[in-house]
């Protein structure tokens, strides 16, 4: 299973990893969650559900982190023009 899983990991590196938060990823990943599927279940779940709910999660995942940054970069921005800007510039005269 080791092999099979640094197999997996190596087209990954093909691929990119950078990829896999745009839902482009091996095969391989799936086809070793269906051998687990089958040590852990006497009916596997399927395979498509689950091969659609990573994905769905990885895409949620470079949204979430995405919002993150957009605070952090635009509070920053904000908080540089509040510098930048005289306080109460209106009243001066």
């Amino acid at each position: 299973m080791d092999a099979e899983c640094n197999e997996a990991a190596e087209e990954q590196d093909l691929i990119g990893w950078d990829n896999v938060f745009k839902g482009h990823v091996t095969k391989k990943w799936a086809v070793l969650q269906k051998k687990h599927f089958s040590r852990m279940y006497q009916n596997p779940p399927s395979l498509h559900k689950w091969s659609k709910t990573i994905i769905l999660k990885l895409y949620d995942a470079a949204h979430e982190m995405w919002i993150h940054r957009n605070d952090i970069v635009h509070e920053k921005f904000e908080e540089n023009l509040s510098k930048k800007r005289p306080q109460n510039s209106w009243n001066r005269t």
